[in-house]
């Protein structure tokens, strides 16, 4: 509670411009012809599989990148690690999720391959989930993490799985890849926005990461919620009670060929529809 209290003006952004994601600068990314020779590793395996029942997809196409991070041992009591990922959907946070691991890894690299494993997992869920309501999806979903070991054993060609134990997450992900669903990239341990869901960080770090997340209406200029949302676009409000709640403007639903923009506000980002 105190939390809200000092922080009214925070929510989440809705768009689906990529424009707050792709300003992260990306280290390294993985090339075409590493993906190539995976494949063979992997008998030709295919691309990812896409439901012929699902609607026909209109307007442009949206980009998923998803940050990972872990902890190593951060857990005093049991030694076990705490990993967190965020996904985005263009610029909008559409799921994040923080949990600590269910056994000790001695490494940073396990629990760090771990963690990448079960964002995977979801990732690959809710690229199902968002090609059922309608919304066309440009390319794999970027996977940021800034462990350069994972980055190293997942996606070069002819690195060499030395533990039994990570046997299954390091096929699971590295079939990910082949099958063009993910794109593993690496990116500074500065810029991962992740590291907020793994440990507690200084005013600053934090700041900034949050910054990247939120809306932050008391910012700097002294402009409103509202003044930095209409600056975005007309067609979404603020709604002035707490917790801030995206509202839906009457003339977006009158619009032709807006029914991706519909459901990606209503249904991917908790968007409650108003009656005026």
């Amino acid at each position: 509670m105190s939390y809200l209290q000092d922080h009214p003006d925070f929510a989440l952004p809705i768009t689906g411009d990529d424009e707050s994601v792709s300003t992260f600068k990306w280290l390294r990314s993985m090339s075409p012809h590493l993906r190539t020779n995976m494949r063979e590793q992997y008998h030709s395996v295919g691309t990812e599989e896409i439901d012929k029942d699902d609607p026909v997809a209109c307007g442009k196409p949206m980009k998923m990148t998803c940050f990972v991070d872990s902890d190593h041992a951060g857990c005093k009591a049991t030694r076990r690690s705490t990993y967190g990922f965020i996904i985005f959907l263009g610029g909008t946070p559409i799921y994040w999720e923080s949990k600590k691991q269910k056994f000790v890894f001695e490494s940073t690299y396990g629990s760090e391959l771990m963690a990448l494993r079960d964002a995977v997992r979801k990732v690959k869920g809710l690229r199902q989930s968002i090609r059922a309501m309608g919304v066309k999806l440009d390319g794999p979903c970027k996977m940021a993490v800034d462990n350069m070991s994972v980055v190293d054993n997942t996606t070069l060609d002819d690195s060499a799985l030395k533990h039994l134990m990570y046997g299954a997450a390091y096929h699971f992900i590295r079939e990910a890849l082949c099958m063009e669903i993910i794109d593993i990239v690496h990116v500074g341990t500065n810029e991962n926005v992740a590291d907020i869901f793994t440990k507690g960080l200084n005013g600053d770090k934090l700041s900034k990461h949050v910054e990247r997340v939120v809306i932050n209406g008391s910012n700097k200029s002294g402009g409103t919620l509202d003044k930095v949302v209409k600056s975005r676009g007309e067609d979404v409000k603020v709604d002035k009670m707490l917790p801030k709640v995206m509202t839906v403007n009457g003339d977006l639903c009158e619009r032709e060929n807006n029914m991706p923009e519909l459901i990606q506000s209503l249904m991917m980002c908790s968007v409650t529809p108003r009656e005026e």
